[in-house]
């Protein structure tokens, strides 16, 4: 279950049962280097934003940190992506090939 909270601004809290699928390992290619990562891929609710319900990849390290390296959205207008290009402070250090 996917919780989301308000933290002092003007925005309604709610909570939402989230179907996930988790799609495998893959290494990617980031500008931070090579990461070996987790492949997730939730299950979009019918919408008018996202192309289909498999339409949004999102890649984790494969590490104790489990950060999103990458998202990958398709939308009706086209596509969106987020990557990570830098880091800092982790507990743990990033699962990377060397």
């Amino acid at each position: 279950m996917l919780k989301v909270k308000s933290s002092g601004c003007k925005v309604a809290t709610s909570s939402y049962h989230q179907k996930i699928i988790f799609k495998g390992k893959e290494t990617i290619k980031t500008k931070i280097g090579k990461v070996r990562t987790i492949v997730f891929i939730p299950i979009m609710p019918k919408n008018k934003v996202f192309d289909g319900e498999n339409s949004v990849t999102a890649w984790f390290s494969d590490d104790k940190n489990r950060i999103p390296v990458k998202i990958n959205a398709e939308m009706f207008i086209g596509s969106a992506g987020v990557e990570l290009t830098s880091y800092s402070g982790l507990r743990n250090p990033l699962n990377l090939v060397k």
